[in-house]
Parts: structure tokens; C-alpha cells; sequence
């Protein structure tokens, strides 16, 4: 069996684990259950049902107290709703304070917004208070986690601290909203508010709800700390979330989701539950999510982060999601974001080259793992052993129970890879795959060939298709010029292949027109073999075509396949975010300089499995992708050399693994 591995790159970003009241894996069941019946505001709840709605969440801060073997927190009052009038007041204890966000047109402060409109300016409030706005559909009111309550509840036991401090950092889904210029604040109160309790709803006014009492007084005694993020929505309508992940000292402690239908307002009652890419960095199984309906089902087995907070300095998350919420492994890696990029960009990918040996391809592995995972040394906090000790605990598990010779990579665990370029210093693809671990002194494993490693795009569109993708526009070199021999290859052992495709070139030129204009209305498979180099795909100095033409839309899930040198590393990202932009969900490049020779094979080896597959009921991309590796590494360049082995982890998957892929059909005659 195999396994599937995750990781993330993010800049500004966190990895946060969930409270105790649903599975963040984008939206709640609770949330995607809100969204598809309406989005207009709903009836106000009873001041009764609003109890013991409040009442329960605390009750589940409790439950998660004992799962962890440690002692319930002391029962606590719900959080106070504002809106009730006549309501004693009751003080408010640790675990009913409450985080709530709602987004508001810049200049019009405390008027919460039922929905927002496409390319439009906005802000995002967020707010820690002892009590719940009771935001319904104009935002989103939750009482903290079980992770953040603990860590108020530390602070309470300690007398010299006099503040509270924590990050937040807002992920919004990039589909819908543009980059953030911050996406880091910083919220601070006293903590001496929170033990002079009989203070906290001095200024909760009867009759009138938290928001009546924020535009009187901006600063009510209930409000203990806020921050605000500027917003811009793109042009794209439907559901969009933004992702809230709140750090102490370093760790994530909580999470928080709020969605909006972004739609002009005739259009407002079409929003339907999103499929794209989640906000939540708990990740999502591409492959789980169209045979799921609730959030845990959809959830990855694990995830690593690299997270960069206010400085330069890069840190590691790792979590296996079988973990009780809050726990996870932390560890700064060592390297600024931009010596990241240059290792990966200047040593460690020329090091996967096509010349190298199965010795010098095992020692950069090798490398690779220590600069993700570093060693401990002697100024290193105990932090590093552990993430690193933690994640060989979760390699070996799974290749305990990886039998060889299994090829058919069915129902397979997941580990959720992320990928967020959110700066020029970010490295937009982590090879994964191509990290190494010597478990024992005498072999060294490639992660790429016992885990599915599992990579959004920038704008990740998850939904199933039900067809088989068959249409394909293939670009292969001409038959004289410097890749003659990979035209003469494909013509000898792939001609029929070639000839069903419904779109044919063998000149930049011709394919530069395919990709200025036009939509392809069925779900297509662009696949590229030529040289690349910055965001160039070419056969010739005077035949190419740049990333910048790409303006075909593609109106059904789709994929593509960069079958180039380079075509994942940083200086080709522009091309596939172009591609990813339009519609196609999911990508096939490689990390690495290669030879023309297995650029042949891999395409040799995607065909045969994809035939060999013809009538396997739901096989899927991913599936297809796996076996399409494990072929490839047991060819050879030439007869009776040397195997390609991990040289096949240079092509990476990223995106939708939860399409399905065909041969193509014949041309109409």
C-alpha cells in the first residue's frame, strides 16, 4: 500500500488546529449546510435557543479537556448574548470568551455585511470579547478553542504577566480575494480585565445588541481586543472563505473560518457551497472529498507547514490529524525565506539533474531532509528533536504496512501538501517526493515512493469530474531540430496516442493561437514536451510562447502536463499559475532539469497505464499519476543501464487528484 504525504509553504500564514465544535477542513458541516440553503439573514434565534447553542460549545471545551487525560476546566456560563433584553448578566469565566469576525465597508464601522460584492473594498474585523455578537449570517461568533482557552487560563495562574499577546494571521481563498498587503496583526489586552470579571459587561446595554453598543462606544468594557485586515475581492462570484489562524508565542492555539457570498445582489441566492481549495491548513484529501459530506471525512492523515510569521525566519508545523486538537510539533528551520529559495532554486534541484547517480541522488535526499527537518544541535531548542522524532515515528508507521509490489495505489490514506506563494521569497513547488531518510544504516528511503503527496494550486477548484478527461492537445517538437530524437521516439512507440488527440502542434506558433483566446467547454488534457526556461516554453530561440498568452479558458476542470526542464521550479511558476488561473485544476511538471529520454518515458509510461486502467471503475488522476512514477523508475535511458529510480520523482503532482483521465478519442475524419 501506498501512503500520501503533505507539505506547505506559506509565507504570513500558520497551521492551526481546530476547537472542539467541527472538523475546519474549509467549512463546518454546520457552515456548508448555512451556505447552501440560504444566504440571506435568517430569523433571529430565542434568547433560549441562543443558550443553549453557547452552552454546548462550552461543554465541548470540557469533553476535549478529559479526552486529553487531564482534568475538566471548571464549568463555565455560555458566553453572554448581547441581544436579549432583560437578561441577568452573568460574569463571564475564561472559556466563554468568544472571537468574532465580520467584514464591513472601509469608513462604516460596526454595520456587518450579509454579503459581499465582486472586486470591491472591505474590511475584517476581528475581535476577542467576553461576549458573542451573535453575527449569524453577517460574519461568524465562536467561543475560543480548547487550545487558546488552556493558554488564557496559564496566563490567569501567572501574576507577573501583566498582557496578553498574540498573532493573527488572515488566509483568504485566493480565488476570491486578492493578496493581502498584511496578513499578520497583532492583539494585545490587559489581563487584569479578565480578573476583574465584575467589570467585563458594565456596558452591555439591555434592550440593545453588541454592535448598537460598539458604534456608541467603540471600546465597551465586554471588547477586549481587535484587529482589522483590508480586503479586496476579485471578480469571481460564489462562496468565498477566509481563514483565521491566531499564534502564542510561536504555536498555533485556534482557528477560525468565516464565508460570504461574493455576488452582486440579484445574483446573491445562487452562492452554493464552495468546492475550492480549503482555508483551513488541516488540508483536504482531493481524493476523500467528492465520497464525503462532513469534515473529518475530508480531512488528510497529515500536514506539515512552512510557516514565516513577522521576520524572515522559516518554521516548520507538523501534524498528524489522528492527534487530539491543539497538538502539533514546531521548529524553525535555520534559513531566512529567501536562503530557502536560493538553496532550493541554486543546490538542491541542479543536484537532481539527469547525470547523477543513485548515491548522489540518496545524499541530496538526505540533505533535503535535514534542511526541512534539522537536527538538533547545540543551540537548538528541544523543539527541533521532537518535530523531527515525530515525523520518523509517522515514516515508519506506514512503512511497516507498505507491501511491495502493491501498484494499484487504491484507497490510500492522505497527507495534505500546500503550497501559498505569497512573496518573492517563497519557493512555489517543495519537491516532496524527492526527500530522502535513512531509517537504517543500510537503506535510504525516498518519501516519493511510499507516500501520495498531495499539492493545491494557488486558485485549487476541487470538484469531481463524472467524465473521463479525453480530450488532449498535445505539443510535441518537430521532426528536425535539437529534439528531434523525442519526436522520432513518441512517433515510433506512441503514433496512436498522437493521432487521437483533437488538437496537434508542432510549432510554438500554432499553439500560441490555441492558448490567445477561445474556451474549451469539456474538461481537456494540455500536454507540453519541449525545453523551458522563465516562464517560456520553446522549441527554438525564434519559436516560443510566453506564459503571458495564456488567455484560454478552460470551463471544466482540467489538466496539464509540462513535460519540459523545469517546468515546477520557481522560474517556471508564472506558466502554470497562468494555466491554473483559467481552469485547469490540476498539473504535471517537473521539479528538475531532465533528459529528453524520460521525457519520453514518462508519456510512454502515463499511456500504458492509462490503457492497462481502460475499465477500472473510478480510477482515478492520482491513481493514474503513482503508477505512471513507479513505471517510469524501473525504466532505463538506455537497454541494460542504469534504472531511472528516483529520478522519476522529479515530476510532481499538484492540485485536483480526484479527476479522471483517458486516452484521447480519435479525431473526427
Amino acid at each position: 500500500m501506498r501512503w500520501i504525504l503533505g507539505v506547505a509553504l506559506l509565507t504570513l500564514s500558520a497551521c492551526a488546529t481546530k476547537s472542539n465544535e467541527g472538523a475546519y477542513s474549509g467549512q463546518t458541516k454546520q457552515e456548508a449546510n448555512r451556505e447552501q440553503s440560504t444566504v440571506k439573514r435568517k430569523a433571529p434565534e430565542t434568547a433560549k435557543a441562543r443558550e443553549e447553542k453557547s452552552a454546548a460549545e462550552v461543554s465541548e471545551n470540557q469533553r476535549s479537556y478529559r479526552e486529553k487525560g487531564g482534568a475538566a476546566p471548571p464549568e463555565s456560563p455560555p458566553p453572554v448574548s448581547s441581544r436579549p433584553p432583560g437578561d441577568k448578566a452573568k460574569p463571564p469565566q475564561v472559556s466563554a470568551l468568544t472571537w468574532n469576525a465580520w467584514a464591513e465597508d472601509p469608513g462604516i464601522p460596526f454595520s456587518p455585511l450579509a454579503h459581499l460584492h465582486p472586486n470591491s473594498d472591505y474590511e475584517l474585523q476581528v475581535d476577542l470579547s467576553a461576549i458573542s455578537y451573535d453575527l449569524l449570517d453577517e460574519g461568524r461568533s465562536r467561543v475560543v478553542g480548547p487550545g487558546f482557552d488552556r493558554r488564557v487560563q496559564d496566563w490567569m495562574k501567572d501574576a507577573s504577566r501583566p498582557e496578553a499577546i498574540l498573532k493573527i494571521l488572515v488566509l483568504p481563498d485566493p480565488a476570491y480575494f486578492d493578496h493581502p498587503q498584511e496578513h499578520v496583526q497583532t492583539l494585545r489586552f490587559k489581563l487584569d480585565r479578565l480578573r476583574q470579571t465584575s467589570n467585563l459587561l458594565a456596558d452591555q446595554a439591555p434592550g440593545k445588541s453588541a454592535m448598537e453598543v460598539l458604534r456608541g462606544k467603540p471600546e465597551p468594557s465586554f471588547r477586549l481586543g481587535h484587529v482589522s485586515f483590508d480586503l479586496h475581492t476579485t471578480d469571481l462570484q460564489g462562496l468565498g472563505a477566509i481563514g483565521l489562524s491566531f499564534w502564542v508565542d510561536g504555536r498555533p492555539v485556534d482557528e477560525l473560518v468565516v464565508s460570504y457570498c461574493i455576488a452582486a445582489d440579484e445574483k446573491i441566492d445562487q452562492c452554493k457551497a464552495s468546492t475550492r481549495g480549503t482555508v483551513s491548513l488541516r488540508g483536504l484529501d482531493s481524493v476523500r472529498i467528492s465520497a464525503q459530506t462532513d469534515g473529518l471525512g475530508r480531512l488528510p492523515d497529515a500536514a506539515i507547514h512552512f510557516v514565516r510569521l513577522d521576520s524572515d525566519q522559516v518554521m516548520g508545523v507538523f501534524r498528524r490529524n489522528n492527534w487530539n486538537a491543539g497538538r502539533f510539533e514546531t521548529w524553525r528551520l535555520g534559513r531566512t525565506a529567501a536562503e530557502l529559495r536560493a538553496y532550493f532554486e541554486n543546490s538542491l534541484l541542479p543536484a537532481f539533474g539527469g547525470d547523477s547517480t543513485l548515491q548522489s541522488l540518496e545524499q541530496r535526499g538526505v540533505e533535503f531532509y535535514n534542511l526541512l527537518f534539522p537536527p538538533p544541535g547545540p543551540r537548538e531548542a528541544p523543539d527541533a528533536a521532537r518535530g523531527r522524532a515525530e515525523f520518523e515515528q509517522f515514516v515508519r508507521e506506514h512503512l511497516s504496512q507498505d507491501t511491495a509490489g502493491t501498484r494499484e495505489h487504491r484507497d490510500t490514506p492522505s497527507v495534505f501538501i500546500r503550497m501559498l506563494t505569497e512573496d518573492d521569497n517563497s519557493v512555489p513547488l517543495i519537491p516532496l517526493g524527492l526527500l530522502a531518510m535513512k531509517l537504517d544504516q543500510d537503506k535510504t528511503e525516498f518519501l516519493g515512493f511510499h507516500f501520495r503527496i498531495e499539492a493545491p494550486l494557488g486558485v485549487q477548484n476541487y470538484h469531481a469530474v463524472s467524465e473521463c478527461i479525453s480530450t488532449w492537445a498535445l505539443v510535441l517538437p518537430p521532426a528536425r531540430g535539437d529534439l528531434q530524437d523525442v519526436r522520432k521516439g513518441i512517433d515510433e512507440s506512441l503514433a496512436d496516442f498522437r493521432d487521437g488527440a483533437q488538437y496537434l502542434y508542432d510549432r510554438m506558433l500554432d499553439f500560441g493561437g490555441y492558448l490567445k483566446s477561445g474556451t474549451e467547454s469539456d474538461p481537456t488534457a494540455l500536454a507540453v514536451v519541449s525545453h523551458h526556461n522563465k516562464n517560456q516554453v520553446y522549441f527554438s530561440s525564434s519559436d516560443m510562447v510566453l506564459s503571458t498568452a495564456v488567455n484560454r479558458e478552460f470551463s471544466k476542470p482540467s489538466l496539464a502536463i509540462l513535460d519540459g526542464c523545469g517546468t515546477g521550479v520557481s522560474g517556471a511558476a508564472d506558466f502554470i499559475k497562468q494555466l491554473n488561473s483559467r481552469g485547469v485544476a490540476s498539473v504535471i511538471a517537473t521539479n528538475t532539469e531532465i533528459r529528453p529520454e524520460i521525457a519520453v518515458d514518462f508519456l510512454r509510461c502515463l499511456v500504458s497505464e492509462l490503457a492497462e486502467h481502460r475499465d477500472t471503475p473510478n480510477y482515478l488522476l492520482s491513481d493514474a499519476y503513482l503508477n505512471t512514477i513507479e513505471c517510469l523508475s524501473e525504466r532505463s535511458q538506455i537497454e541494460g543501464g542504469a534504472k531511472y529510480g528516483p529520478l522519476a520523482l522529479t515530476f510532481s503532482l499538484m492540485g485536483n487528484g480526484n479527476l479522471r483521465l483517458c486516452g484521447p478519442k480519435k479525431r473526427p475524419q
